[in-house]
């Protein structure tokens, strides 16, 4: 015999909108608003206009409900918030299956990374999705192409901007591989000047003013450029921040 349990429900609770309007939904209606497929279904399209360039920033734990009850704090995001429609983060909404869900173009118990920890199936053992384990290979762990493998098999060049310790880890190979990596994180680091031009067909060459408080040497700059297709030519200059 079995009865009924209803079990109580947060009323504060916000259902995933998984795809129509979620964190996985990004960069596949990035790439619809590119004008490539990559998904055998027609993604939603999240209200993106059609371009030949799109930059994607994810602020962490800035959600809109925050951003809007902090206005005055960021006028121009918040201003962005009229007219628009709120996506929504996974479950469970930490920091590890959100960048994943983003990445990947998938939810969560599709790509595998289900929250900050998980036990490893057959052992006793709990991955950190942060730090990562050697022993875990984040290509089996995640084994789906992510959303930037899909954009790159498109012809779409990506490239993801993080802090540098973070280049190869094993978080950002389960939800990052396909797209160039570039590492910025030195305290005090601006671009203070760019100039960019079409040289011909697939080339570009660029001159960069570069001021921060503990300069490197350009050779060290142009390095962490080394990975952008089509840049052909670079000119640096570094000079100490004032």
């Amino acid at each position: 015999m079995t009865a009924g349990v209803e079990a109580p429900v947060d009323q504060g609770f916000v259902t995933p909108a998984y795809a129509d309007c979620s964190l996985a939904d990004v960069l596949p209606a990035v790439g619809r608003a590119l004008g490539v497929r990559m998904e055998a279904e027609e993604p939603p399209d999240l209200g993106l206009p059609e371009a030949r360039h799109y930059v994607v920033l994810l602020v962490d734990g800035l959600g809109s409900e925050l951003l809007a009850s902090h206005a005055d704090d960021a006028p121009f995001l918040s201003g962005l918030l009229e007219g628009s429609l709120p996506a929504t983060a996974g479950v469970p909404s930490t920091t590890a299956t959100s960048l994943t869900s983003l990445g990947t173009g998938t939810p969560p118990g599709s790509h595998g990374v289900l929250g900050y920890t998980t036990r490893i199936p057959g052992t006793t053992s709990v991955l950190n999705a942060l730090r990562w384990s050697k022993d875990v290979d984040p290509t089996v762990w995640q084994a789906q192409p992510t959303a930037f493998s899909r954009l790159a098999a498109a012809g779409v060049h990506t490239t993801v901007v993080n802090k540098r310790e973070f280049e190869g880890s094993g978080l950002t190979v389960a939800s990052c591989r396909g797209a160039v990596f570039v590492g910025v994180d030195r305290p005090g680091e601006r671009l203070v000047d760019l100039h960019l031009w079409r040289l011909g067909p697939g080339h570009h060459a660029a001159i960069a003013v570069i001021a921060a408080e503990a300069p490197q040497p350009p050779q060290a700059y142009r390095a962490r450029l080394a990975g952008l297709a089509g840049l052909s030519h670079v000119t640096l200059e570094v000079r100490p921040a004032s």
